[in-house]
């Protein structure tokens, strides 16, 4: 008995901020068991279909960028996950042969990953925060998703909205939280140019400028955006 209360207790020393949010929100806001096996809630055929639809400027620009990813991280065993702001699966990239079981653990398009289905998991916490979290191994809430870690970062719109989470997530992450950072690095990348596009997409009949402190770096990643009016009124700011 003590180890089990040991062990019970160690997961409970949770450093992590938002993780502890995140815990909290699942036993008083959710009242989900962490024990306790819960069926995945996925969208039937005709509901997901709406849901890509309403998102296919996101899925085209995103499906692009989470492609050229996951070849750069090829056979790394990670699953690339993108959903919209809710939490449900729109696209996803996989490693052929881990497919049946990131499957089994739910990930698949159509899936809702929300923090009220799912308890404390990389996409789910990383909406609910609004910012871009680890949920590493055991520091997920439910038992039965603590042989994974996963990395969610935000994608926001033209008018700072959350409309898009993209996650990376593995069952080959042995070591602790620093054995995935380069992980959140290359993820909160992928985010940042998938916002570019989308900011671009959004004001691309409009007037956009464009700059850096330093020029050679104007229209690339890492420069500014401003969205202007006619009369050069501010529309919006990347």
């Amino acid at each position: 008995v003590r180890n089990k209360d040991a062990e019970a207790a160690g997961r409970m020393r949770v450093t992590n901020a938002a993780i502890a949010g995140s815990w909290r929100r699942c036993v008083f806001d959710y009242s989900l068991d962490p024990g306790r096996h819960y069926a995945p809630t996925v969208l039937d055929a005709h509901t997901l279909k709406d849901h890509q639809t309403e998102h296919a400027d996101l899925l085209r620009i995103a499906s692009a960028e989470i492609d050229w990813l996951y070849e750069y991280i090829a056979e790394s065993g990670y699953a690339l996950i993108l959903t919209d702001a809710s939490g449900i699966v729109l696209y996803e990239q996989t490693d052929a042969t881990l497919r049946s079981t990131f499957r089994s653990a739910g990930l698949m398009v159509g899936a809702d990953w929300s923090e009220r289905r799912e308890g404390t998991n990389g996409i789910g916490t990383c909406i609910a925060e609004n910012l871009p979290v680890i949920v590493h191994r055991d520091e997920h809430f439910r038992a039965c998703h603590i042989g994974l870690s996963c990395t969610g970062a935000p994608i926001r719109d033209a008018a700072g909205s959350l409309v898009a989470v993209l996650d990376a997530s593995t069952l080959n992450a042995h070591g602790g939280r620093s054995s995935v950072v380069h992980t959140m690095a290359l993820v909160n990348l992928s985010a940042r140019l998938i916002e570019k596009c989308l900011f671009l997409r959004r004001f691309e009949r409009g007037l956009v400028f464009r700059f850096h402190a330093r020029p050679e770096f104007v229209n690339l990643q890492h420069d500014g955006a401003l969205a202007l009016a006619d009369d050069a009124t501010v529309v919006a700011v990347d």
